[in-house]
């Protein structure tokens, strides 16, 4: 017989883990009305043995859009500077080569305005030069007196990427979350501002290429030349490999995983560090 085994926290009455008939060990999350709004694996995946690099010395900066409390303190974000070049880069590697659905989300802080008719990436699978091309998820200025927006970049076959774009104009010096959701079956983005929903766009094509292209936090083409370097702070990056749906958006944007989270491919909390803590220790570099 196939069992579902459950603790309780006997001050509330409810299940705080399971273990399934599969030897799963999970951990359930609750909203205020009692609904579950995520289920946890606390089981840490294996590390894949890459080692993090900060060979240039870009600041950490204690400036960050929550502060948290404990054990989940947000103590720093990464600060990359335009006319230094400064971008996150990570090798490629299996959680980070999604095909289907994806969800991107980070908090930002831009420092200028990208000039019009050029973006900012904030996470980005893309490799132009190669025809390596993913996934671009960018903060853009479209055009001269234009206001500026959200973009995602889907390429399904490595060379002929197709952009959805949604005015959302950010201010400068201030903290916003940002998120896109794209559903690989209909081809449809979701933007997200601080939780909220912004806008869907359609057109998009129905799968993701999956290449050896690096993934970037700040830039894309780092594999070339970068291009569509950020200005500005970021902190809390997740890739999802799932689409996320606007509650479950709004009930974590606002603090730190405390675990991994199904669905959650990589996550930089970039608390001082630039450690990915799915526990998957992705390799990355700071550059400038």
């Amino acid at each position: 017989n196939q069992q579902t085994t459950y603790t309780y926290d006997y001050s509330s009455g409810k299940p705080v883990t399971s273990t399934d008939p599969n030897g799963e060990l999970r951990k359930t999350v609750y909203d205020g009305a009692d609904r579950v709004i995520e289920k946890w694996n606390p089981n840490p995946i294996a590390a894949s043995g890459n080692t993090l690099s900060n060979p240039n010395n870009a600041p950490f900066v204690t400036d960050t859009p929550f502060s948290g409390s404990a054990p989940l303190f947000n103590t720093h974000a990464i600060d990359l500077e335009l006319n230094a070049s400064q971008y996150l880069s990570v090798p490629d590697s299996e959680p980070l080569s999604v095909t289907g659905n994806i969800t991107l989300e980070a908090w930002i802080k831009i420092e200028s305005q990208p000039n019009a008719g050029s973006s900012f990436a904030i996470a980005s699978k893309w490799e132009t030069v190669s025809n390596l091309s993913s996934y671009d998820f960018r903060y853009t200025s479209p055009g001269s007196g234009a206001t500026q927006g959200l973009s995602l970049g889907i390429s399904s076959d490595g060379a002929s990427p197709t952009w959805v774009f949604q005015t959302s104009g950010l201010a400068n010096g201030t903290w916003a979350h940002v998120a896109v959701v794209y559903t690989a079956s209909t081809g449809q983005a979701e933007f997200f501002v601080n939780g909220m929903s912004v806008g869907i766009k359609t057109g998009l094509p129905t799968s993701v290429h999956n290449n050896a292209s690096s993934f970037t936090i700040g830039a894309s083409d780092v594999d070339g030349t970068p291009t569509d370097l950020f200005d500005g702070l970021i902190d809390e990056v997740r890739v999802w490999s799932i689409a996320r749906t606007q509650t479950q958006i709004q009930a974590a944007y606002a603090t730190e995983l405390t675990s991994t989270a199904l669905g959650l491919a990589a996550y930089w909390q970039l608390d001082d560090s630039l450690t990915d803590s799915t526990g998957l220790s992705l390799a990355g570099t700071l550059a400038f």
